[in-house]
This record gives C-alpha cells, structure tokens and sequence, in this order.
C-alpha cells in the first residue's frame, strides 16, 4: 500500500503566468493530496514551498519562447484518520520535486496563447511511525496548452497540462496519464513586483487493485511574490 500513496504523492506547488517574461519568484502554499478507495477518503495535506523562474530566450515582438524552471517541496504531510486506521499508525509524507518548461507563445491582440511542453523528477518518501521508510522517484514528460489574459493591474492565466509519468513508476497501476488545471492570478504592484496566486488541481483515472477501486486525487494554493528584471 506504501507503493501505491507514492505514486502520486508529488507536489503540485508551481509558478506560472508571466508569459515572456525574466522573473524569479518564492512562495508558500498547502497542498492536500491522496486517493478515495471505496468511497473513503485517504489524503495527506499539509504546507509547501515553492522557487521558480522564467527566461524569455527568444524575445520577438509578435511571439516567442520562454523557458521556466522550478522547484517545490513538502515536508511533513500528514495523513488523516482514514490513513492512520488503514496502516496502523501514523504517517506522514515528505516530498520534492523538480520542473522545466518550454513555453513557445503567440500574441493575440492583449492576450498571449502558449504550449507548454515540461518534463519533471520527483521524490517522495512516506514514514510511517514504528515502521520503515519507503520512498519512491519517478519521472513525467507533459504538454499543455494556456491562455494569458491581461485584466489589468491583473493577469489571469488558465491552463490544461497532460502528464504523461514513466512506466517504470507507475508500474501495474493504471497512473501512467492526468491531466492539470492550473489557475494563476499575477496582480502587478508595480513594473517588478507581482503578487501572485494560483490554484492547482489534478485529475486521475480511477483504477483497481483486486477488488478495491481507487480514485487518486491532489490540490493545492499558491501564494508568493515575482521580480520582473
């Protein structure tokens, strides 16, 4: 079972927005994550942080392509009643995980239409009390596709990302494809500063294991700040 919560423990604590941009920014969030198994909830939540960045490596007036990099972490998830009753102790989740990003863009009168095609590695250790440490790593490639709108002093900037994780981790569970709706809000203090927000949510197929159904989920808030240089 330990094998199963690692799959998809991963954190989901990212920056976006800011299309075209070179910025660098930091933030804290929570993150709730974890699967329903016949109809009972398993989750593990709990607060994160996240680093990010943005290269504008090909500056054109009409489009162009940016590259992000960004890095997340959450220390200490702690699992719920469900878990603890399932296990037989407590647990808890400490996991990490890093991100890049090439975002080819388009203008399109005061808004900016863009691919995002990413590729991430993550690790994610589960300790359970009086028990042994199980971790876990694994890798995904991704393609997404997004809108920025300029709503100023705000930017609004949806999202849709298919994730595609590596055989090898997801194994005989039927994890291996989700899909991300990312909904970051950016409100512009000034030329360089941005406070930001954004809300993340993955969606899962469900799957088996023998006669259980499984129903793998994962949200979490974003609040930070960027400097645009």
């Amino acid at each position: 079972m330990n094998k199963i919560l690692l799959l998809f423990l991963l954190p989901t604590l990212t920056f976006a927005g800011n299309i075209g941009s070179n910025w660098a920014g930091a933030g804290i969030g929570y993150l709730t994550t974890g699967y329903e198994i016949n109809s009972v909830d398993y989750d593990f939540e709990g607060f994160s942080y996240g680093l990010g960045t943005s290269f504008n490596v090909v500056p054109l007036n009409t489009y162009g392509v940016d590259i992000s990099l960004g890095f997340s972490q959450a220390s200490g998830l702690e699992g719920n009643s469900n878990v603890t009753n399932l296990l037989g102790a407590n647990a808890d989740i400490d996991s990490s995980a890093f991100t890049m990003n090439l975002r080819p863009f388009s203008k399109l009168g005061e808004s900016i239409i863009f691919a995002d095609l990413g590729y991430s590695y993550a690790k994610s250790e589960v300790d359970v009390t009086g028990g042994t440490k199980t971790s876990n790593s694994s890798s995904a490639f991704a393609f997404g596709l997004g809108v920025e709108i300029d709503l100023a002093p705000l930017t609004f900037t949806p999202s849709l990302t298919w994730i595609f994780n590596d055989t090898d981790a997801v194994n005989q569970f039927d994890l291996s494809e989700a899909i991300s709706l990312a909904i970051p809000l950016d409100y512009h203090i000034n030329e360089k500063i941005d406070i930001s927000f954004s809300y993340n949510h993955v969606f899962y197929d469900s799957f088996n294991v023998g006669a259980n159904s499984i129903k793998p989920s994962s949200d979490s808030f974003l609040l930070g700040f960027k400097y645009k240089y």
